[in-house]
């Protein structure tokens, strides 16, 4: 998936195709066209997702592995109900 935004200084949102991720806690600054591959998105459950992240900075030459929240995955439709849900008005 690849860096498309952020929803406020610590939550970056990530697209791939139709599907739509939120995550948090990284320890890494992602910038706009980073890409995130997710290692353990099978197990939903968990706490922690582990990532390996490529820098476009770094033109994708190497990988770096964190661990961060997934706050939200899904479709472009979901994405927007997560939006309307998690906004302050």
């Amino acid at each position: 998936m690849n860096v498309v935004g952020y929803i406020n200084n610590r939550d970056i949102v990530l697209k791939e195709g139709s599907q739509v991720a939120v995550i948090a806690n990284s320890h890494y600054v992602l910038g706009i066209g980073d890409r995130v591959c997710f290692k353990n998105m099978s197990q939903p459950h968990l706490d922690a997702h582990e990532i390996e992240i490529e820098f476009q900075s770094n033109q994708y030459c190497s990988k770096h592995e964190d661990q961060v929240i997934v706050k939200f995955h899904g479709d472009e439709k979901e994405y927007q109900y997560f939006l309307i849900q998690h906004t302050v008005h």
